[in-house]
């Protein structure tokens, strides 16, 4: 089964500029791997998998639906975290990163609002659909945070966060946040759908524009 997630992502020149401060970032020595930054900013909304390619034509026609029932999102970002992640259920990787793994992200309110809305809309469809994977990628988070921030809530994990510098290094995660902080403007207005592949390439993209 191929595995995708939908997205939400930023009107153009807020992502470019994102993106930008995102590539800095990797490529600065900021992280563990230095490298070039493969994927656009976003907030992932859903996880699905699905083997008939043919799907893609009916969840694009399905999402560009849903798109009409919304205008683009403006929000103000509640934080920006510099959270680190040591004693996780991820054996593996708490034995490659003993010192734990910073991960700086922009956090956003999810809590009985339009970007909830949505994201409880895009479950139902895959639901219906069965191609929804939540609980999957529910786990694999959960594997890494820590073990005292468990929660059974499925709105800690999904639609309310971007990140930005993961696998940040310990010494370099608070001047990660501030160069963040210095350079993101207080309110990201969101106008696109996508369904984006594990090789982080978008299938599709819906504008949202009621």
């Amino acid at each position: 089964m191929a595995i995708y997630h939908i997205v939400l992502i930023p009107e153009k020149k807020q992502r470019d500029r994102l993106n930008n401060l995102k590539n800095k970032l990797y490529a600065w020595w900021y992280r563990y791997t230095s490298r070039g930054n493969s994927h656009d900013v976003h907030i992932s909304l859903n996880e699905i998998y699905f083997d008939d390619m043919w799907l893609i034509t009916t969840i694009k026609e399905k999402l560009s639906k849903i798109a009409k029932r919304y205008k683009p999102f403006t929000l103000p970002y509640l934080e920006i975290t510099d959270k680190i992640y040591k004693q996780t259920n991820n054996k593996e990787l708490n034995e490659k990163y003993p010192n734990g793994r910073w991960w700086v992200s922009i956090l956003f309110n999810n809590k009985d609002n339009e970007l909830w809305f949505l994201a409880e809309e895009l479950i139902t469809m895959a639901k219906l659909l069965h191609i929804d994977d939540m609980a999957s990628y529910i786990d694999k988070i959960k594997s890494l945070k820590n073990k005292d921030e468990q929660s059974n809530n499925i709105l800690d994990y999904t639609a309310n966060h971007m990140n930005i510098c993961n696998y940040a290094l310990p010494e370099k995660a608070s001047e990660a946040k501030a160069i963040i902080e210095k350079y993101i403007p207080k309110e990201i207005t969101f106008d696109t759908l996508a369904l984006r592949n594990l090789d982080w390439k978008n299938e599709f993209e819906v504008k949202i524009k009621n």
